[in-house]
Order: structure tokens, then C-alpha cells, then sequence
């Protein structure tokens, strides 16, 4: 299926084009890239390919210095309850996801993700936390989330 209004790049221009969120084209396949990173620890040195480094943690990591944040925004990490049922083996991950979702659909939380996503129009944004797999840390969810907002 082809859309008129989109241009395929070449590859060698897949960097420039991931970093403006532009719609690629891949063997006849339409899909976005993305400017929402989760791929970094809070812990991780800070790239010009980051964009806004936005912390999503309630508490704030020991040994982080202010000056590698460009924002914090401590209402969209998981709630205390939520981690100490997750680290403790509670809940699977179907049900952290589902509990992490249900905390998100509070009015303070759904602004806080139009807001990012405002960010993410804006450019490249990195949503850091301590978690080291991020396919099993909330960014995962929360890049979701705001993806949706876009």
C-alpha cells in the first residue's frame, strides 16, 4: 500500500530521518521511527542523539547529578506499591502492566503524557530510569503511552 504524501529516504539517510520521527518506507511497509528512546539507564552518559533526557522515576536515582536531567517527572514511574509487589514476585507482568496502565488514567498522569508527547513532537526525547532491560521497565509502557498521544 502506498501513500502519495510520503517519500521513501535511502539508507544512508535513516539517521538524519530517525532523528525528525519521519515515516519510513521499508519494502513496501509504512511505519514511523520513533522519537521516544528507552534504551538508557539514568545512568548512562549523555549523547547529542539523546534529545531531552526526561527522568521518569518517583525517587530520585543516588548518585545522579541534576545537571545530566533535563527534566524530571517523577508521577508517571511506577507507584511504591508496584515495585515492591513486582521485586517481591507478586504480580506477573500482565498484571504490572495492567496495575501500571490503571495508574496512568489519573488526571495528573494522563497531563503529564500529553506533555511529554509535546516534547517528543518537538524532537528527540530519552526516558530514563535505573531499570536495566528495558523491556521489562515501565519506559516500555510509558513510550506506549505516549506514542499514543502523538
Amino acid at each position: 500500500m502506498t501513500d502519495p504524501g510520503l517519500i521513501p529516504f535511502p539508507v544512508s539517510r535513516l539517521t538524519t530521518v530517525a532523528s525528525k520521527g519521519i515515516l519510513w518506507r521499508d519494502r513496501g511497509s509504512w511505519f514511523a521511527l520513533s522519537n521516544i528512546q528507552i534504551e538508557k539507564t539514568v545512568y548512562d552518559k549523555r549523547s547529542t542523539s539523546d534529545g531531552k533526557r526526561i527522568l521518569v522515576m518517583r525517587l530520585w536515582p543516588r548518585g545522579v547529578r541534576k545537571e545530566s536531567i533535563d527534566l524530571w517527572r517523577k508521577d508517571v514511574g511506577t507507584s511504591k506499591e508496584l515495585i515492591k509487589d513486582w521485586k517481591a514476585g507478586n504480580v506477573t507482568r500482565a498484571q504490572y502492566e495492567k496495575r501500571y496502565n490503571i495508574d496512568m488514567k489519573g488526571e495528573l498522569q494522563r497531563k503529564l503524557v500529553k506533555e511529554i508527547a509535546d516534547y517528543a513532537r518537538a524532537g528527540p526525547i530519552t526516558l530514563l530510569c535505573s531499570c536495566k532491560d528495558r523491556n521489562t521497565c515501565h519506559r516500555s509502557l510509558l513510550k506506549k503511552l505516549v506514542e499514543a498521544e502523538l
